[in-house]
């Protein structure tokens, strides 16, 4: 008895460690997908601030 508990304990720790390397992938990823979503906003907020500091300069007009 003690041995099949022995052996499904090292079954179960071989699928643990086996799926560990696919979590720590969908963090980088979802890591990665958060920087581009917070460049974005950065960049969204920078041409709202611009757009409200000279209109015409934001949407590409030029003065004259």
């Amino acid at each position: 008895m003690r041995i099949t508990a022995l052996i499904a304990a090292s079954a179960a720790a071989l699928a643990l460690a086996a799926c560990q390397p696919a979590a720590t992938d969908k963090a980088e990823d979802a890591a990665a997908d958060a920087t581009a979503a917070a460049d974005t906003a950065a960049d969204a907020a920078a041409t709202a601030d611009a757009a409200a500091t000279d209109p015409p300069a934001a949407v590409g007009e030029t003065a004259g």
